[in-house]
């Protein structure tokens, strides 16, 4: 997916997604492990029982509490943990 601002603020996004691109590539691009993991579409209507997709560990990351980032995003631009 590539994003592109079309506007100030906080609106005014437009997305691009690619087909090419996998789930999982798709997940490695977020910034913190609780942010990389997702649910079939399929599974969205009963969440109880939906397979987590968790390649980066963000399940247990979430259950300990832990802030953990997936890539170098935040020492590129440390403020980034702030927004």
């Amino acid at each position: 997916r590539t994003e592109r601002k079309t506007a100030r603020g906080y609106h005014g996004f437009s997305f691009h997604t690619d087909p090419g691109v996998t789930l999982e590539e798709d997940l490695a691009r977020r910034d913190l492990s609780i942010n990389a993991m997702a649910v079939r579409q399929s599974d969205a209507d009963a969440p109880a029982q939906a397979c987590v997709i968790d390649p980066h560990g963000g399940l247990q990351d979430l259950r300990q509490r832990v802030l953990r980032h997936v890539t170098g995003a935040f020492a590129e631009d440390p403020v980034r943990i702030l927004r």
